[in-house]
């Protein structure tokens, strides 16, 4: 799932995703001219545990990053 935080709207069909050749690189994109959210935002990245190979024991049934849209 690929979401911004503050109201939880999908961004999967404005961004691009791939996974490098050897599994261990997931590469997000921006589309072209759809990357303004303004201030105050972050964009979330969640992967099920399920979609890896050999994934540790976690407590977690997910991985979670967030991107914040103010850089500084």
């Amino acid at each position: 799932m690929i979401r911004e935080a503050k109201h939880g709207h999908d961004l999967r069909g404005i961004m691009s995703w791939r996974v490098g050749q050897n599994g261990k690189r997931l590469v997000i994109k921006f589309e072209s001219g759809m990357g303004d959210f303004g201030s105050g935002n972050r964009v979330e990245v969640l992967v099920d545990r399920s979609a890896l190979f050999g994934a540790a024991e976690s407590r977690n049934n997910r991985l979670e990053w967030s991107i914040n849209t103010d850089v500084h």
